[in-house]
Formats: C-alpha cells, sequence, structure tokens
C-alpha cells in the first residue's frame, strides 16, 4: 500500500508539471512580447479601432499577482498599497487639464514592485489595455508612479541625463516637466508666449498643436532655471541635475549636432563622478527601418563613449516610437490606398520595427523600451497621432522607473 501511495503521488507530481509547462506555453503563444518569429498577422484590423489587441489583460492585477515574486528595496520608493486618488491633483492648471494619473497606469495594490530593469522592461513592453484609451496595465510587476520628490531624487543619481532623437522623443523629454513643475503647462516655455497661445500650448494641446507649440517646447532644464529656479520643485537642487535634449532624427548625423553632443557628454564630466544616462528615440523619420536606426544607436554610442572619461559610468536605452505617427502615414498613403489601409500599415510596419530593435539591443547590450502595445490602443488623433500629453506622461514615467533600477 505504501508504494502504491508513492506512485501516485509520482504521477500526480509528473501530470501537474506537464500541465503547468503547457500553460505557460500556451500564455507565451499568445503574448505580443515574444519576438522571436512573430507573426504581425495576429494583430486583426478592424474600421472602428484600427486593430483589436491580441490577448486580454482584464485579470492583469491577478496574473501579477501570481507571478509576484521577491525584488529588492528601491530607496527612492514606498511600500506599496499605493494611496488612492489622484497623485497630481495638486498641479497647476488642474482645473483645464482634468488629468489623474489613475487614467494613464493602473496601479494594482496586489503587483510587486518592479525589482530590476529587465523585469521592468518586460513588463511594460508586453503590458496592454482593455479597451481603446484604457489605461495602460503592465504585465507582471509593477512600475511604480513618483511623486515630485520621489522624481526629483532619481534624477539626481546622474550627473546629467541626455535625451537623443525625434520629435517623438522630444515630447517625452518636454513631458517630464509637467512633473517637475508640478503644471500641466509645464512642457513649454509660456513665457515666451503671449497669453492667447499660452492656452494654445496648454493640457493636450501642447502635444497636438506642434506648428505652434514645438518651438518653445522645453529643451534644456537650464532654461527653467534660468527663467525662476522655484519653477522645478526639486528642493535644493538647483544645477546639480542636467537634463538635455537633443535634436538628431536623421543618419549621416550632422556635424554641427556631433559637436554640440560631444561638449554636453564633456561638460564638467571629469568634475563629477555620477554615472550618465542616454535616452535614445529613432525609427519615425526613416519610415521605421531598423538597420537605419542601428547605424544610427551605433554612431551615437561611439561618440559618446569617446567623450566620455573612461571611469564614468553610462547607462543606455533606447525608447520605441510606438504604434504610429502621422507622417509615417502620411509618407506610406499611395493613390490605391485609403487612410485607413495606410495606418493598417504603419501599425504592423511599426510593431515589427520595435521587436527587430529589441532583438538588437539583446546583440549589443542595449536596453530597450518597447511602447507599441502601450501606444496601438490609445485615442488616435487626427491623422492616427498617439502622441497625446497621457501617453508622453506614462512614457516618461517608464524611463523614471528606468532611471531608479540602473542609477
Amino acid at each position: 500500500m505504501k508504494l502504491f501511495k508513492q506512485k501516485v503521488i509520482a504521477i500526480a507530481i509528473i501530470l501537474g508539471f506537464v500541465i503547468c509547462v503547457g500553460f505557460s506555453y500556451s500564455f507565451r503563444a499568445h503574448d505580443l512580447s515574444t519576438h522571436e518569429g512573430h507573426d504581425s498577422a495576429a494583430i486583426q484590423f478592424d474600421s472602428k479601432h484600427f486593430y483589436t489587441y491580441y490577448g486580454d489583460h482584464s485579470d492583469n492585477s491577478a496574473a501579477a499577482a501570481a507571478a509576484a515574486t521577491k525584488t529588492k528595496t528601491v530607496a527612492s520608493r514606498m511600500k506599496l498599497p499605493l494611496e488612492p486618488g489622484n497623485l497630481m491633483d495638486h498641479f497647476a492648471n488642474i482645473g483645464r487639464c482634468n488629468v489623474s494619473n489613475d487614467e494613464i497606469i493602473v496601479r494594482s495594490e496586489t503587483a510587486v514592485l518592479c525589482g530590476n530593469a529587465h523585469d521592468l522592461l518586460e513588463s511594460i513592453s508586453s503590458g496592454g489595455r482593455t479597451d481603446i484609451g484604457a489605461p495602460f496595465y503592465p504585465r507582471s510587476c509593477s512600475p511604480w508612479w513618483y511623486q515630485t520628490d520621489q522624481l526629483c531624487s532619481v534624477l539626481a543619481k546622474f550627473s546629467k541625463i541626455l535625451f537623443i532623437g525625434d520629435e517623438l522623443l522630444h515630447a517625452v523629454f518636454s513631458s517630464l516637466f509637467i512633473l517637475l513643475r508640478e503644471d500641466f503647462h509645464g512642457a513649454v516655455r509660456q513665457w515666451n508666449l503671449d497669453s492667447l497661445n499660452q492656452l494654445t500650448c496648454g493640457c493636450e494641446n501642447g502635444f497636438v498643436n506642434l506648428e505652434t507649440c514645438a518651438n518653445v517646447s522645453v529643451t534644456n532644464i537650464d532654461d527653467v532655471w534660468a527663467r525662476d529656479p522655484s519653477l522645478i520643485r526639486c528642493k535644493n537642487m538647483v544645477g546639480s541635475m542636467r537634463l538635455q535634449f537633443h535634436a538628431i532624427p536623421a543618419h549621416p548625423i550632422e556635424d554641427a549636432a556631433v559637436a554640440k553632443l560631444i561638449a554636453a557628454v564633456k561638460d564638467d564630466t571629469s568634475l563629477d563622478e555620477r554615472p550618465i544616462a542616454v535616452v535614445f528615440g529613432h525609427g519615425v523619420n526613416n519610415l521605421f527601418d531598423d538597420a537605419i536606426t542601428a547605424r544610427w544607436i551605433v554612431a551615437l554610442h561611439a561618440i559618446i563613449v569617446t567623450s566620455l572619461q573612461s571611469d564614468v559610468k553610462l547607462h543606455e536605452i533606447f525608447l520605441s516610437s510606438g504604434a504610429v505617427d502621422p507622417s509615417v502615414a502620411t509618407a506610406m498613403a499611395r493613390d490605391d490606398h485609403d487612410d485607413k489601409s495606410a495606418l493598417q500599415q504603419v501599425l504592423k510596419l511599426s510593431q515589427t520595427f520595435e521587436h527587430r530593435i529589441i532583438s538588437l539591443g539583446k546583440n549589443i547590450n542595449l536596453d530597450v523600451l518597447g511602447t507599441w502595445n502601450a501606444t496601438a490602443r490609445t485615442k488616435f488623433a487626427s491623422g492616427g497621432i498617439h502622441d497625446t500629453m497621457k501617453t508622453n506622461l506614462l512614457k516618461s514615467m517608464m524611463v523614471i522607473n528606468w532611471l531608479d533600477l540602473v542609477g
């Protein structure tokens, strides 16, 4: 009898293992984050929403809780559960913009915080939305929503943080200043606008009215500090943080842009032992040609490394463009394709581009933050643009989480 029980137990263990493996394989087979051998045809398009998300994240918090593992403590974060309510309700111009962080990303009280950069990138890149315009769900571990004092502490870990890329990355960079200034009009230099255009470039408008607002978007934290140090809500940190955006959207890289970047990298590097972080963003202006983007990344990396002091630590990440951009949709439109068809093509193309860049990152040891899932089910405006204020706040908070974990 004892031997019989032992055999039954052994068989049960083996069956349990087979079932678990089968479930795991089935789950990953439906995961948009699976990059090897991914078939872009899994994305189904319809006339109303442009596409139907492949996979249901409605029970994401439960899945995250089941997959929770022990993670390290990050000093700048507080312990879960998170306090309910809008963490941005004290921001200036909240009455005009009416934005809540709960509308941007779901904060689960049960999900464990991401404890390392790899888990963070996997969770975000393979997250999703339950509906068009719904909040973003991380896949497994949870990113943190940083309040201003925590955000300042993260940025202060680095001697400088350089954003290098195209207009989409510029929008992410400028959205950081909404958080740093605690002002929903903070992405632009309002003092360079008349009273009418201050409203024109506030809230969502600052990311949609590009012709009016792009030239006054913040490109350097020094511009804000020079105007009024109190505009940045980081106490006793004036001059200690260097945040810059460098517009380098094309390859080959122009000589003037190279010289400016070298000067930015070398500036005070020998006097500061803190690491440097670089955030790359590229792909829209070359119609998602991953070969061109790869050469662009390699060229910029070489410029930065040769300009650094040998003992300065460097952290680099590529932030993908996301699902679609109106300039790409226009470029791809042909006489025999309507706007909907062009957008469908771009959605597929941009997804393939992101997967190839993630594969490239693995080969050259470059972190890549995929944002296709985070942007493909957003509310598209005219021409397919997804660069709204909420989307850019989500992207900037993703970058801050990464900076906290690598810094």
